[in-house]
């Protein structure tokens, strides 16, 4: 089964999607029938997912790196909108044309929907599907009927496009719930120094801005930490100097992942506050597998994973007085943050590793691979 993973950012940037893929490609490749060609962009400083998996050397792995000009990228790919990511994936797309001339794949897997628009009309695309648009668009309308099948990271992903969409082929839209790595992403016995930690890209609709204005209304000493990167970064570190909260909030970006590790393991609380758009978020996965209490919003996907006062607390989204309510509750409370983060845990050993979730993957490829074989034998 010959792969084809078309992805512009996944040379350059880390997110959750980018995670994803990296998490897939890994254990895609340890089935012997499978072969992935990664088309990502050429560009000169690489992120460390591409370096790491450029370091996998495994013979049924290829790299094609795109080049639609680097000085034209670092100009036109700075801001955190929509319409950079269009415009990316259109340059890319347009690019990427002359290798797929000349190549042949069974799947094409794509994890933005622009991207489909480029993808050979004789070949499957599976399109990814990680997150909800706000609001319908011209780009979307054009693109989102291009791919063959769809892959969401949840129910509520799913049923979004379907809202917004409701022209797609609902039974061309497979559920797969994105896993964790429970051997690297697992409780160490260390000093837990950290009252509340976040982890995740720095833009609005995390729920940063609002994590930081409950935090005024803790009635205890305590040390939060903010740990990412993103487009909000200034008017966050403005935001805590403005509540004067600089002694007990620090932010820290670009961490490595052996890092991520020890700062789970040291936070009593994992607070995840986003309340729009939001797929399956993967830092709420690690943190569960790291055995941390975590506070998240009733929205979204969040609520398919985390079970209100079982693996986790649930709190109403944008709602400050109610997420101050609950840190307050769990730093006062041993006993429920040690219990939140036992079955947090034992929910991901059981049913959400990384290895259980692309074993699903696998076997969805291999049957739409299969039935394109057979449409094939048909036709000849």
């Amino acid at each position: 089964m010959e792969i084809a993973i078309h992805n512009a950012q996944f040379s350059y940037h880390i997110g959750g999607t980018e995670r994803l893929i990296f998490e897939q490609i890994k254990h895609l490749l340890k089935y012997p029938d499978v072969k992935i060609t990664l088309i990502t962009s050429k560009i000169k400083v690489k992120s460390l997912l591409y370096r790491e998996i450029e370091k996998l050397g495994v013979g049924n792995l290829t790299i094609h790196l795109a080049d639609f000009g680097e000085e034209v990228f670092k100009n036109e790919f700075t801001e955190n909108s929509a319409n950079k990511w269009h415009l990316e994936s259109i340059k890319f797309g347009i690019k990427s044309q002359k290798y797929y001339k000349n190549k042949k794949f069974d799947l094409i897997i794509t994890h933005f929907s622009t991207d489909s628009l480029f993808i050979p009309k004789d070949t499957i695309n599976i399109l990814h599907l990680h997150g909800t648009p706000l609001e319908r668009s011209d780009i979307g309308q054009l693109s989102i009927l291009r791919p063959d099948y769809y892959v969401a990271v949840s129910n509520n992903v799913r049923g979004g496009w379907i809202n917004l969409y409701p022209e797609l082929n609902k039974n061309n839209i497979e559920v797969i719930y994105p896993g964790v790595n429970e051997n690297f992403f697992k409780p160490l016995n260390l000093k837990k120094d950290i009252d509340i930690l976040f982890v995740g890209r720095l833009i609005k609709i995390k729920g940063i801005d609002e994590l930081i204005k409950s935090l005024n209304k803790i009635k205890y000493k305590f040390k939060a930490v903010i740990i990412g990167d993103g487009p909000e970064k200034m008017n966050i570190l403005n935001l805590i100097n403005n509540k004067r909260l600089s002694e007990s909030v620090g932010l820290i970006s670009n961490i490595t992942d052996n890092n991520l590790v020890s700062y789970y393991n040291r936070a009593k609380i994992v607070v995840l506050p986003s309340f729009a758009k939001e797929g399956m978020v993967l830092t709420m996965l690690e943190a569960a597998s790291c055995e941390c209490a975590i506070i998240t919003s009733n929205c979204c996907s969040m609520p398919e994973f985390i079970k209100d006062n079982i693996n986790g607390l649930l709190t109403p989204p944008k709602n400050i007085e109610a997420l101050a309510m609950k840190i307050n509750s769990l730093l006062i409370d041993d006993s429920l943050r040690l219990k939140l983060g036992k079955k947090a845990r034992e929910f991901i050993i059981k049913d959400w590793t990384t290895e259980k979730r692309v074993n699903q993957l696998y076997d969805f490829y291999k049957k739409i691979s299969s039935l394109r074989n057979l449409k094939g034998e048909k036709d000849a």
